[in-house]
C-alpha cells in the first residue's frame, strides 16, 4: 500500500553441501527425528539413520508424475509379518503401474530385511517401502531414464526406498470398547485402476480424511452412487450383520487388503459356527454391502494395518450396541 512501510523478506540464501546437511538436521520435525529410525534409498546405495538424510530426489517420478507404488508391513518378534504378500502384491501394483525393469524380488526384500536390521528393534516397528519409475529427470513418461536395476548399485531406473518407523495406531487417543466414530464421504471414488492398486497417488484418501473429520469421523466411508460401501481411506470395512454374516465388499473396486485376507482367514478357521458370545459367526463373505445394512448392523469393522477396530457409529447413527463386539 502506498504510505505503509514494507516488511522486507529475509533473503535468500544460496548453501553449500555442509550447510545444506546442517540447515536439514536442524530443521527435521519432531515426529520423524524420534521415531524414523532407518532408511533405505536406492539414491544413497544403502541404508541411512540419520533422518535428515531420509528424503527423496525431486526428479523422481515418484515426487512430480505420482509414478510409484508402496507396501508396508509390521515388525513383529523380530519377523516382517506378512512380508511375502505385501510383496506380491507391490509386484502386481507395480506391473499395473507399467514400472518397467523393477529389480529383483530378493534385491527388494534384503533392502527392507536390511533396513529393519539397522533399527536394532524386534517389536512395536512399522515398515513402508515404494518403488518408483524412477528419478532422473522431469518427463511425463519414464523412458527416457537410465533402465539400471533399483539396488544394484548404479544410477537411473526405478528407485526403491524403505523407511522403517516406530509403529503408531492409524486412530490414537479414545476408549478402544467405545469404537470408532465413523462418517460417510461425498468425496468420489476412485477410478478402478487406482482403486485396486497401492499407488502413491493418495489424495483421494487425504480428500476423504479430512471431510470424514469435518463431520465428527475419523476415517472417512466410502460409498457408491448407488449405495454400497466401498472402503475407508486407509482402511477396508466390514460388517457383521444381524443374521450373524461377515460381509465386506468385494475387491474389484477397492484395494485387496491382506487384513481382510487374514481376517476372514482367522473368521472362517475360529469363528464360524462358533457361539455368538464368543464372536462367532453364521457365514464369511466378500460381496456388495449396502450402506443400510451397515446402519443395520450388529458390529461394523475398520481393517487395516494389520488389526481390525469396531466402528460404533455412523453418521451419527448408532451401530449395534454402541460398543466394541466379540469379533475384535
Amino acid at each position: 500500500d502506498v504510505g505503509r512501510p514494507r516488511r522486507m523478506a529475509p533473503p535468500i540464501k544460496r548453501l553449500g553441501f555442509d550447510a545444506a546437511v546442517a540447515a536439514m538436521r536442524k530443521r527435521v520435525p519432531a515426529w520423524p527425528r524420534e521415531n524414523m529410525l532407518a532408511f533405505y534409498s536406492s539414491a544413497l546405495g544403502g541404508v541411512t539413520t540419520e533422518p535428515a538424510l531420509m528424503n527423496v530426489p525431486a526428479s523422481d517420478h515418484l515426487v512430480h508424475r505420482g509414478h510409484g507404488v508402496f507396501d508396508t508391513c509390521n515388525v513383529k518378534a523380530g519377523r516382517a509379518y506378512g512380508l511375502e504378500f505385501h510383496l506380491d502384491r507391490l509386484e502386481r501394483s507395480a506391473a499395473d503401474a507399467r514400472i518397467e525393469h523393477p529389480p529383483p524380488r530378493a534385491q527388494l526384500r534384503d533392502a527392507i530385511l536390511a533396513t529393519i536390521a539397522a533399527t536394532g528393534l524386534r517389536d512395536g516397528v512399522f515398515v513402508r517401502f515404494w518403488l518408483s519409475a524412477g528419478a532422473g529427470d522431469f518427463g511425463v513418461s519414464p523412458r527416457g531414464l537410465p533402465a539400471h536395476g533399483a539396488v544394484d548399485g548404479e544410477p537411473g531406473g526405478p528407485a526403491f526406498y524403505a523407511v522403517a518407523h516406530r509403529w503408531a495406531p492409524k486412530t490414537a487417543g479414545g476408549d478402544p470398547d467405545r469404537g470408532l466414530t465413523e462418517a460417510t464421504v461425498s468425496v468420489p471414488a476412485k477410478p478402478v485402476l487406482l482403486a485396486t492398486m497401492k499407488s502413491t497417488n493418495y489424495l483421494i484418501n487425504a480428500l476423504t480424511a479430512m471431510e470424514a473429520e469435518d463431520k465428527g469421523g475419523t476415517l472417512g466411508v466410502q460409498v457408491d452412487p448407488d449405495g454400497h460401501l466401498l472402503e475407508q481411506s486407509i482402511a477396508c470395512v466390514a460388517v457383521v450383520t444381524r443374521e450373524g454374516v461377515l460381509k465386506a465388499p468385494p475387491f474389484d473396486r477397492t484395494l485387496a487388503s491382506t487384513t481382510v485376507v487374514r481376517g476372514f482367514h482367522l473368521a472362517r478357521e475360529r469363528l464360524l459356527g462358533a457361539p455368538a458370545e464368543m464372536g462367532g459367526v453364521k457365514g464369511v463373505l466378500q460381496e456388495e454391502t449396502s450402506l443400510e445394512e451397515a446402519y443395520g448392523a450388529a458390529e461394523m469393522l475398520s481393517l487395516g494395518g494389520g488389526g481390525a477396530q469396531a466402528i460404533t457409529s455412523l453418521d451419527g447413527r448408532v451401530i449395534g450396541s454402541g460398543r466394541r463386539g466379540p469379533p475384535c
